[in-house]
């Protein structure tokens, strides 16, 4: 004697609920595949390209002090700095309220201000320009670099 299953509604509904998610799912997979995979292939090659400054930093091993102290060798050259940005205009080495960067090109750079309480980040830098004046007798410093990534 054989069994004989009868198809009900509720048994098909359900299947072509599952199929509908099952299709859905891809499709909304696949979409999204669209807009990830070239955004990681190129921050993966943006990746490859700063790995060779960031080993050329390394050996070069240049302080915000030592830039200070033979400006002509660090020009052009990259640096590794932990940098603490407060806003788009306000970026400290090590977080010190004291040596103050200026980044040229700092819409480039993510904004993460944070609170005051915040530590300073590993950024990837070159040295454009430093510039002394003097003004009323006091000595200012700015020094210029442009922002390349982080590490």
């Amino acid at each position: 004697m054989q069994i004989k299953q009868r198809a009900s509604l509720k048994n098909i509904v359900t299947l072509l609920g599952i199929v509908f998610v099952l299709v859905f799912s891809v499709l909304f997979m696949l979409i999204q595949a669209e807009t990830i995979v070239p955004a990681f292939k190129a921050r993966m090659a943006r990746k490859a390209r700063s790995a060779i400054l960031i080993s050329e930093a390394k050996e070069l091993n240049l302080t915000y002090e030592s830039v200070l102290a033979a400006p002509a060798k660090a020009m052009g050259k990259p640096a590794v700095w932990c940098l603490k940005r407060r806003s788009a205009q306000e970026v400290f080495y090590k977080g010190n309220g004291w040596e103050r960067i200026y980044i040229k090109n700092s819409r480039e750079m993510y904004d993460n201000s944070g609170s005051r309480h915040q530590s300073c980040i590993d950024t990837l830098v070159t040295i454009k320009s430093i510039t002394a004046s003097k003004i009323s007798g006091a000595r200012n410093i700015r020094l210029e670099v442009d922002f390349v990534d982080y590490p």
